[in-house]
């Protein structure tokens, strides 16, 4: 992990726009700035199992510059504009705190026992790190399919699905379609309705 603080990065490099699905070229020296949009870094097995290391979106620095891991790729969930840093840049103490607290709250997540509570807490954690407060809820500009959720919660896309129209005929979530563009509508929190009194009892 990068330690050295404070350096600025070099205004002349181009911004590069991707789209969904789309990978970032490969530089293991590199970072980048997300300009605009949401991207997750993931590394593999030597099976091919996907592990997801964190979502990110305007104004986070990522790259394997931060990760210990040798397979490593950042893939856009959504339209990404972003800006390659210069080889000589270092993280600030902000960038790097911020980026040490996303991960660990992942991780945090991903570690609770029922799918139903990691489902919960990482729609709420998606809620608050990237939604727009709207007076129906709190909206997701970025559409998640039922695999990418269950690789972040480590679940299966067949129990998402399930547990995803749970929340919906509570009406805890509901889709949102705008010109093409499907969105998510978050009631949040959502956790208290959704989960088990063991559970709910458990994290508090």
């Amino acid at each position: 992990m990068v330690l050295a603080l404070d350096m600025k990065p070099n205004g002349n490099e181009p911004t590069h726009y991707f789209k969904r699905r789309e990978a970032f070229p490969y530089h293991c020296n590199h970072l980048w700035r997300i300009e605009s949009g949401i991207v997750r870094t993931i590394t593999w097995d030597t099976q091919g199992n996907i592990f997801v290391l964190g979502i990110w979106s305007t104004g986070d620095v990522v790259g394997q510059r931060l990760s210990d891991s040798e397979c490593y790729r950042i893939e856009c969930l959504s339209p990404v504009m972003a800006r390659p840093l210069s080889p000589s840049y270092y993280c600030h103490r902000g960038e790097l705190l911020s980026y040490l607290r996303r991960t660990e709250k992942l991780l945090q997540i991903s570690q609770m026992r029922s799918v139903s509570e990691r489902l919960a807490y990482f729609l709420d954690y998606c809620a608050h790190q990237f939604g727009q407060k709207t007076e129906q809820g709190v909206l997701l500009n970025f559409h998640l399919t039922h695999q990418e959720i269950a690789d972040i919660i480590t679940s299966s896309r067949v129990t998402i699905t399930r547990l995803m129209g749970k929340l919906h005929r509570q009406g805890q979530i509901r889709w949102y379609h705008k010109k093409n563009k499907r969105s998510l509508l978050i009631q949040t929190p959502i956790m208290q309705p959704f989960m088990t009194t063991k559970s709910r009892t458990r994290v508090l």
